[in-house]
């Protein structure tokens, strides 16, 4: 059996009928390096061919005509024709073989031949372009998030069908310096003759890495950078003709993130997001909206014991815990958004509530859609209101009418790309997130506002924590909730502008501790309608907070009060704090008539519940917790018991 090396021999022998290439016959031994020859013909003469030798070793050398080389080292050569213009007509070049693979002592051959044909009369252009993230408009008019991956999208276009389509080279500048070339390989057999931004495949497209997405980007597009296909005008493959075509490139703040479980003690159910699956949750709002560099982590469990959660909140379950989260993010101190994440046990109603403006909201844990509710949310907090799609409240009146039509409402507008799967979004096929529409995507207006906002908001640092009074609460139609006082450590937050709604503070004799109006944060998604709720955190000295002896809240033409529990000069009555071991978890228990108590971790101070009633269920954790009650305006000193 001959070896591969022996039949390459043997077929060097065939072609250039050369004994002695073979080892045949006497006489001195031949070199131990290898000979080829490159055979081009059906040139006219006086042109020169055009031929690219590429070595072992991946030099490179131009060949104009038959060529025979000696003294090769081993290996692969590869020979790569383009075609000749000349006399008129265009020379198109066959390789008959395109590969010698040369063993010590071979001599191969590589040939190619040159045929003529009619000069060419088609011209390719680059005729337009697009730079997206998640949805740009043609215009381009929708800026890019710096240090972000883009794709730009070039359309070249021929003027005849059966252009052979050819490579494309992007070239990258930072502030006018050049800072990458990039090749994109078509994918497409031809050019096309039209833009079809409803195809990828139609367009040439170069993954802009993040660290090029910066201000001052600019770019420029060779089309056919080696010259490969024939073509009338060779003049316009640079495009622009002249200078560059910049990118608008706008920095936005980091994202600092926060997945909250929520257990629920009324039934032990407890949302489904731990570290394993949060990039799996948050995946789909991070190639969606506007978003940069993103710091997402997860806490530990929260644990209500509001009642279970039903589709459409009759019972208040749904905005109570809202009010928990954003009460727990407040009381933390940070900067933050807080996401919190729950099950429940029914298919279709409430997935999600969010602030419009405001960084908490929460989403149910369904898989296969709490990646697009939790979207949704955080275009809440974000500032967005509805989308005018499945019937919502809270509709966005300054959404684009002209996306809307009778039979389909609240397009997306444009064109968008998810680059985690690098499939495009049509404008008419996808509706806003914002809407209660399926599939969703986001419009280049919410994009844009999006974008906006968080430019316009950039990331502040968490203030000096002190001691104060967390006021809480809600508005909703009908009815006025005001939560008890706690006394927490964490910085100021008090109401940016006035508003229609009044919290008061007074002690024992009437007198104004202090008062502030609110107008309240938004909550869009209820179907009772829109909801208001508050959060502040008032600095108030030890002295004041002793003096404190109730609050009251004025709203929708209602009051609620929180009066502490003991009259004037009359001791408290005793807390009663004890926790006891049951099945799979702790039970605290105190005094009723306190209506509020904190739960903590002794060791961390991480707040696990702000329970209700006098009793909560917690997960067993074998540590040690620290209660502190509420009097209805205040919170006594933390009690510490032992884990059961």
């Amino acid at each position: 059996m001959t070896s591969r090396a022996g039949r390459r021999r043997a077929l060097a022998c065939l072609w250039l009928g050369a004994a002695a290439a073979c080892g045949g016959g006497g006489g001195t031994e031949p070199s131990a390096r290898a000979v080829l020859d490159v055979d081009i013909t059906g040139l006219p003469g006086g042109a020169s061919a055009r031929v690219t030798l590429t070595a072992p070793d991946g030099s490179t050398q131009a060949l104009t005509g038959t060529t025979h080389l000696t003294d090769l080292p081993a290996g692969a050569y590869e020979v790569r024709a383009r075609y000749v213009m000349a006399q008129g007509q265009t020379w198109t070049p066959a390789v008959a073989v395109d590969t010698a693979i040369l063993a010590a002592r071979d001599t191969g051959l590589l040939q190619v031949s040159y045929a003529g044909g009619p000069a060419p009369t088609a011209n390719v252009s680059v005729a337009g372009y697009t730079v997206v993230q998640s949805i740009q408009r043609a215009n381009n008019s929708v800026p890019m998030v710096a240090d972000r991956a883009a794709v730009l999208r070039i359309f070249p276009t021929a003027t005849a069908a059966g252009v052979p389509a050819p490579r494309v080279r992007v070239r990258l500048y930072a502030a006018s310096t050049l800072v990458d070339s990039i090749d994109v390989t078509p994918g497409v057999a031809t050019v096309p003759t039209t833009v079809d931004t409803a195809q990828l495949t139609h367009s040439w497209n170069a993954l802009l890495p993040a660290a090029r997405v910066v201000q001052g980007l600019s770019f420029t597009v060779v089309v056919d950078p080696d010259d490969e296909t024939p073509e009338s005008d060779k003049s316009d493959n640079t495009w622009p003709a002249s200078g560059t075509t910049a990118v608008a490139v706008q920095p936005v703040a980091q994202l600092l993130f926060r997945f909250v479980p929520v257990r629920q003690s009324v039934n032990n159910l407890t949302g489904a997001v731990s570290n394993s699956n949060a990039d799996s949750l948050f995946g789909f709002t991070q190639r969606l909206l506007p978003l940069g560099a993103v710091s997402m982590n997860v806490r530990g469990a929260y644990t209500t014991n509001a009642p279970a959660f039903v589709s459409n909140d009759s019972n208040g379950a749904w905005s109570q815990t809202l009010g928990e989260i954003q009460a727990l993010r407040t009381n933390e101190g940070g900067t933050r958004h807080y996401v919190g994440i729950l099950q429940v046990t029914y298919g279709g109603g409430i997935a999600g509530l969010g602030y419009v403006g405001l960084p908490a909201s929460i989403a149910w844990d369904k898989p296969n859609s709490a990646p697009s509710v939790i979207a949704h949310e955080l275009g809440h907090n974000f500032g967005r209101l509805h989308a005018p799609c499945g019937n919502p409240g809270g509709v966005d009146g300054s959404y684009p009418p002209s996306y809307s039509t009778p039979s389909f409402q609240a397009s997306i507008g444009a064109w968008g790309l998810d680059m985690g799967t690098m499939l495009l979004k049509s404008p008419g096929i996808y509706h806003d997130v914002m809407g209660y529409c399926d599939p969703d995507w986001i419009s280049d207006y919410n994009y844009s506002a999006i974008l906006n906002y968080r430019g316009s908001s950039p990331a502040v640092a968490a203030g000096r924590s002190e001691p104060g009074l967390l006021v809480w609460g809600r508005v909703r139609n009908g009815s006025v909730i005001l939560e008890p006082g706690l006394v927490v450590d964490a910085p100021a937050r008090m109401p940016a502008v006035p508003g229609p709604h009044q919290v008061e503070g007074v002690d024992a004799a009437g007198n104004r501790l202090f008062s502030f109006s609110f107008a309240g944060d938004l909550v869009p998604d209820l179907p009772q309608g829109d909801e208001y709720h508050f959060a502040y955190v008032v600095p108030l000295s030890a002295g004041e907070r002793a003096r404190l002896a109730g609050l009251r809240l004025v709203g929708k033409g209602l009051t609620a009060r929180q009066s502490a529990i003991r009259a004037p000069g009359q001791p408290l009555p005793a807390a009663a704090i004890s926790a006891t071991a049951t099945a799979g978890g702790t039970e605290v228990r105190w005094n009723p008539a306190y209506p509020m108590a904190v739960i903590r971790d002794a060791a961390t101070g991480e707040i696990l519940s702000f329970a209700r009633g006098g009793a909560v269920r917690l997960p067993a954790t074998g540590r040690a917790l620290r209660v502190e009650p509420s009097t209805g305006v205040v919170t006594l000193p933390a009690v510490t018991v032992a884990a059961p």
